[in-house]
């Protein structure tokens, strides 16, 4: 189990810091333009965070939730 979660954690924080640089580049970007970036600014918390969530809820569970046998 922990050589799995070493091999699909450090792409899983990768791809949560691209999401947040993404939006969180958006918002500077929007920022310039004179536009709100509070939008941008909270999905660049909440969407990594959701991501990441996800990722410690699938390891987490011990019987599969969407699977009926």
């Amino acid at each position: 189990t922990g050589i799995m979660r070493a091999v699909s954690a450090v792409p899983l924080h990768c791809a949560c810091g691209v999401v947040m640089g993404f939006l969180y580049a958006k918002a500077r970007e929007d920022a310039n333009n004179g536009e709100s970036v509070f939008g941008n600014l909270l999905l660049a918390y909440v969407c990594p965070l959701g991501i990441h969530g996800l990722y410690d809820f699938v390891l987490s569970v011990e019987t599969p939730v969407f699977c009926s046998v």
